[in-house]
């Protein structure tokens, strides 16, 4: 949650706009795990995406969605049938959030490190790739924001990747 915070923080001071923030991330999971349910026929249901969207239906704001930030992908770098099924996973989590999020105008992609596992070299590409199709999907690398284990960011740099997220956010949205 600290990029979030920190980009909450740099739109609200600069721009002078308020902002709504809703965080659903959960570590170390594959990306089927934020699949299941997709909004279902009973809410709320056990699954990420459907947490995110009681959140945001809770919060009557999901006709003011206008962003998406996905970080995930190193979970599925160690297997080959996992990086072979992520596209088709990720357009599948792609569909879901333009059907319950009507309004979405960018998906900001981080792209996963390239050491993370076996085969992240490929996943990276295939992000890469998604981002080619779809003119809505932007790619964002976590490098150069330093403070980073070999897994994970310092509090510092999360926050460095939220200033790289910003700088995005306010030429997107704001001019």
């Amino acid at each position: 949650g600290i990029w979030g915070l920190r980009l909450g923080i740099l739109i609200s001071q600069h721009l002078k706009v308020p902002v709504c923030i809703i965080q659903q991330a959960f570590g170390g999971e594959a990306l089927s795990y934020f699949l299941s349910g997709m909004g279902g026929d009973t809410l709320p249901n056990r699954s990420n995406f459907d947490q995110l969207l009681v959140k945001a239906t809770n919060a009557g704001v999901t006709k003011q969605v206008k962003a998406i930030f996905w970080w995930q992908g190193e979970n599925d770098t160690g297997d080959t049938t996992k990086v072979k099924t992520y596209k088709d996973k990720f357009l599948k989590l792609y569909n879901g959030w333009k059907t319950y999020f009507p309004n979405i105008r960018k998906i900001y992609t981080t792209q996963i490190h390239p050491g993370y596992g076996r085969y992240a070299d490929q996943l990276r590409e295939i992000q890469r790739e998604i981002a080619v199709e779809y003119n809505d999907i932007e790619i964002i690398t976590p490098h150069n924001c330093d403070y980073f284990d070999g897994f994970h960011f310092g509090a510092q740099g999360y926050q460095n990747y939220a200033n790289k997220l910003y700088r995005l956010v306010a030429r997107d949205f704001y001019g």
